[in-house]
């Protein structure tokens, strides 16, 4: 309980309210987990931080709601600005409960605007953090693809189902080298730069596991080893293969490797089945850490944070004042705030569409035209008008 709530509970219990502070008091509301620097967490109070655990313990804390904000960002041109980035979906709710919830919730509220359901990208304490069946499982249901970075102690191989070995949102063969596997892990603990990063990632794709059958309506996804199918991606002396496919440069699996790696179903039989919410790290719309990812991650990652801040900032919406929503519950401040983000919206629609007024204006031809003194006028001397 927050020191101004008991200060309240105190004066009722002895009748003196002038001991009490100005302002509204809510006890139905939760402590914020806030670090050293700012960022927000999904921690009870004294936990280790689970989108970083090296960093320790975190101290600062706030007394409220948070706000819980979707924001519509350009998957295909990233940056491009063909739109206004408005606030799709938002709600309030209690810290560090229900965090995965909340965010089902703003992608079921944000696919009812007649938007094609695309890429829902967030930051590692949702797609990174939350247990498959709370967050990646009913997203894959409305239709979202997720788009996220990794927790520190989620990268590298994290187990594996049928002799494929999961790693970063892929399931790849067993016989994979082990410098491509440890990729990722090897960057964070700068034994590669990101130039080396991205080569293992790209030579990687070759031994990813093919898809047979696209997910049914249980999440469920058949895969085959990447030396059979039409298109080969490695040869492995285990599969027959085509003469002229077998003429094609591409990786070899190492001999040493086969007896020990290759006794499981994805290398004896044409295919297994795999659950996309099985693995640890969800399966993401980009391939993870290459160029394309980081371009669409920042973006997104970039513009909702510019919202956030907007929705802030003095003079215009200022939704972190309490002073803005003098009211008491989070069912009323929820109302209020929703009136902020709507007039947010509003003034981000007219500031868009007045730029692009401005942009034809720019880009329009110019054309000399005769003012309309000089068209229609009247001499009332002469008893003359112009044509």
């Amino acid at each position: 309980m927050p020191v101004v709530v008991g200060n309240e509970v105190k004066a009722e219990r002895t009748a003196n309210f002038g001991e009490l502070s100005p302002g509204p008091v809510d006890a139905f509301a939760g402590w914020h987990v806030k670090s050293g620097k700012g960022e927000r967490t999904d921690n009870q109070k004294g936990v280790i931080d689970q989108t970083a655990p090296e960093r320790g313990k975190w101290a600062n804390y706030d007394w409220g709601w948070v706000a819980n904000l979707a924001v519509r960002v350009d998957a295909e041109e990233p940056g491009s600005k063909r739109f206004p980035s408005l606030v799709v979906a938002a709600s309030l709710s209690i810290p560090n409960m229900e965090v995965a919830e909340e965010a089902t919730r703003l992608l079921e509220a944000a696919a009812t605007l007649e938007l094609a359901p695309g890429i829902a990208d967030a930051d590692k304490q949702y797609w990174a953090n939350a247990k498959p069946f709370r967050l990646l499982k009913p997203a894959l249901k409305i239709g979202f693809t997720p788009s996220t970075d990794y927790r520190t102690d989620r990268v590298g191989v994290k187990g594996g189902k049928h002799g494929g070995l999961f790693v970063e949102g892929d399931v790849y063969c067993p016989s994979t080298p082990e410098p491509l596997l440890h990729a990722t892990p090897n960057l964070l603990g700068d034994v590669i730069d990101i130039e080396t990063h991205r080569a293992r990632l790209e030579e990687r794709k070759a031994y990813r596991l093919h898809v047979k059958q696209k997910a049914n309506a249980d999440g469920k996804t058949k895969l085959r080893c990447p030396a059979l199918g039409p298109s080969p991606t490695v040869t492995c002396p285990l599969r027959e293969m085509m003469l002229s496919a077998a003429k094609k440069n591409r990786p070899q699996v190492e001999q040493k490797t086969l007896e020990e790696d290759f006794l499981d179903t994805i290398g004896k039989k044409h295919s297994a089945s795999f659950g996309l919410t099985e693995m640890q790290a969800p399966q993401q719309a980009f391939d993870y850490g290459s160029q394309e990812w980081e371009i669409f991650h920042d973006h997104a990652r970039n513009t909702v944070e510019s919202e956030s801040q907007q929705l802030k900032a003095s003079g215009d919406e200022d939704i972190a004042t309490a002073g803005r929503r003098r009211v008491r519950g989070i069912a009323a401040a929820q109302i209020i705030v929703t009136l902020l983000i709507v007039n947010h919206n509003l003034r981000k629609i007219a500031a868009f569409l007045s730029d692009q007024a401005k942009e034809r204006a720019r880009t329009a031809p110019r054309t000399d035209t005769l003012r309309r003194r000089d068209r229609v006028w009247a001499n009332r001397y002469t008893k003359t008008t112009g044509k």
